[in-house]
Order: C-alpha cells, then sequence, then structure tokens
C-alpha cells in the first residue's frame, strides 16, 4: 500500500520543556504564526525527512490529517496540500495555562494563548498558509470558513453497513456508550447524563447499560454494578457489545466536528438518541433515524419509550442504515477525494 514509510521522533510538548526551551519555542511559534502553541507538533527531524523524501523520490501532494502538522505547507509551498480535519481545532483545544500566584505570568501566559488562538483560527479559517485544499468531515464546520476559491470540501466519513437483521430483546434494552474520556466533551456530556438523566432511569431494570471508554472518571465509576451499569473501561472488541446493544447514546453538549462514533454505531445497525450537539455534523432526521433531546428529563423518557417499543427500534435501525448507504458509503467518499487530488494536481 505505501511506497515508503518514514517515523520521526515526536517533539516534546511546550509543558515538557525547560524554562529557557520555552522562551525559544515560544519565540519561534509567535515570529512563524504556528498554531496549537501548547499542543505544536512543530518538528525540524520531519521537515529534514519531508525534504529527503522531495529530493530522493519527489513529492506530488502533501497531504496532512491534522491542522498540527499544517506547518509543513510553509516549507512545501510551491507543493499542493490537502488538509483533513474532523473538527474546528481551535474549538477543541483551549490553551494550556500553568498554575501560577503571579499576575504577571497570568498576564504573559494568556497574552501567549490569545496569540496561539488567534494564529490557529487565521490558519483553520482563515488559509493563512494558502493551503490548496481543506477538506471537512462536517459541513457546519465548513461554513465556518473564510469564502476562498477551491478551498473548502466536504467529503463524508465513510463506513460499511452491516447486513440488516432483526435484533433480539431478552426484556433489557441493551444501552452502549462509546468514547474517552480523556476528550473532554465526553467526560463533560457523560458527567451531564449521570447526574441530569440517569437519576430518570436508575430504578428501571429493564435497562442496562455498557459505558466503553478509556479512562472513566471516579464518579462514573462508584456507579459500576454489573448487570446494571456497567463501566468497561477500554475493551480490545467492540464487535460483541455491537451486537448486543440496542441503542447508543451521546449526550454531547460542546465541541465541533462530526460523531464518528454515532456514523459507525448507525452503519452496525444501533438505534441512536442524541442531544442536538451530538448530532452536530451529520444530517439526521428526528423520529425518523435518530430521537435528538436537549432536555434531561425528555432524554431519559426517549430511552424508556425505546425500552417499551420495539418496533420503534427496528424502525430507526433500519432507517440509519439506509441514511449511512447513502450519504457515508466508502464508494462516495473515495470518488470525491479522488476528485480534489485531481483538481489540485492539475495546478
Amino acid at each position: 500500500m505505501f511506497k515508503s514509510v518514514t517515523l520521526v521522533p515526536k517533539p516534546k510538548m511546550l509543558f515538557e520543556l525547560k524554562k529557557w526551551e520555552k522562551v525559544k519555542f515560544i519565540i519561534n511559534h509567535i515570529l512563524n504564526r504556528l498554531p496549537l502553541m501548547d499542543i505544536s507538533f512543530y518538528s525540524k527531524d520531519l521537515l529534514r525527512a519531508l525534504k529527503k523524501l522531495n529530493r530522493e523520490q519527489g513529492i506530488d501532494i502533501i497531504e496532512t490529517h491534522n491542522l498540527h502538522c499544517a506547518y509543513t505547507k510553509k516549507a512545501f509551498s510551491k507543493i499542493p496540500m490537502v488538509l483533513i480535519n474532523q473538527n474546528i481545532e481551535g474549538d477543541l483545544f483551549p490553551f494550556w495555562e500553568p498554575a501560577t500566584n503571579s499576575k504577571y505570568k497570568k498576564f504573559m501566559w494568556r497574552r501567549i494563548a490569545n496569540i496561539s488562538r488567534k494564529n490557529t483560527f487565521d490558519i483553520e479559517i482563515g488559509n493563512l498558509y494558502n493551503i490548496e485544499s481543506k477538506i471537512f468531515m462536517s459541513k457546519d464546520d465548513m461554513a465556518r470558513v473564510n469564502d476562498i476559491k477551491n478551498y473548502s470540501e466536504f467529503i463524508p466519513i465513510a463506513f460499511e453497513t452491516s447486513s440488516f437483521k432483526e435484533k433480539q430483546y431478552d426484556g433489557k434494552l441493551h444501552v452502549l456508550w462509546l468514547g474517552g474520556f480523556g476528550w473532554y466533551p465526553n467526560e463533560e456530556g457523560m458527567r451531564w447524563f449521570i447526574s441530569e438523566v440517569y437519576p430518570y432511569l436508575k430504578d428501571n431494570e429493564n435497562i442496562v447499560f455498557h459505558i466503553i471508554g478509556g479512562s472513566p472518571f471516579e464518579e462514573l465509576l462508584k456507579l459500576n454494578s454489573p448487570g446494571r451499569f456497567e463501566v468497561m473501561g477500554r475493551v480490545d472488541d467492540l464487535e460483541p457489545f455491537f451486537d448486543q446493544s440496542h441503542i447508543l447514546i451521546s449526550p454531547i453538549l460542546s465541541g465541533s466536528g462530526v460523531r464518528i462514533k454515532i456514523l459507525e454505531s448507525m452503519s452496525k445497525g444501533l438505534a441512536v438518541v442524541a442531544t442536538t450537539r451530538g448530532a452536530q455534523g451529520i444530517e439526521v432526521v428526528h423520529e425518523n433515524n435518530i430521537l435528538i433531546e436537549d432536555d434531561p428529563k425528555r432524554y431519559a423518557d426517549s430511552i424508556v419509550r425505546l425500552s417499551n417499543d420495539h418496533e420503534l427500534i427496528e424502525k430507526l435501525r433500519r432507517n440509519s442504515m439506509q441514511y449511512i448507504d447513502e450519504n457515508h458509503s466508502i464508494s462516495r467518499a473515495l470518488f470525491m477525494k479522488r476528485r480534489i487530488y485531481d483538481r489540485i494536481s492539475l495546478k
């Protein structure tokens, strides 16, 4: 599949550097208008590796899968670049500020944070680096980009659907959560769910929750109860849970982009109950291929409703798989990406 693979060491983050290294690092990022200063992947090793590859084999197009490596465009301005992001990164990564009681240090760090955010949005939304194509997974995110000709493009995240077969019902509704809690919107959403929604459901013995995701927080772990509310942590194989579960919950309150776990679960034939923000970036229809509620009591009621209405579950499952086939097929995504490559390679 790959003609060659080159690995370079991951650069140190800002908080990992010594004091004099931090000063040098910050000055370099400010002068070169680099994004995401506190989680920067700026690497001279990577630039040297790309220069060597270009010298020995030639590079026709650079494709980078996050904003963190978009700085390579500055060193290879004549080579077309495709930048792929699942989110508006500047929305997701508030600048890390070290704890300090010094007003002067707080002022300086906040000034640096503002510069970092401005650079991030100037590149991501304003196309400071003159990147030829930015591929978005969400039309909502794409709409935020400045109107630059041939810059913003949409390609759906692609999945293959499983063959449809009716779920087995053992008297229990099996509810699935997918998502690691090291990502703030996931932790925030689950905290809202267990504090605002779950109290309406905790006494219902016909509903079983399977919570899958790394780094579960303490309050969540305290709810762990085999056969009722199972906090699984990370698991090696999701397929048994896709097979057993009837619905996926996505009670997300913040963040941008597309909830990949919703699309994956729909492709596997699960019904979905989400918040408006949880379903963001996906052109689904309430009551047709998803249930969307933002009020805690109504969210809980939707889950109870599904536990009592298997026909509704099957309708949502069937329609969600049809939605994936029509809008998120692998063949469609490949066609759209090939069209972008052909366009920018002819410039």
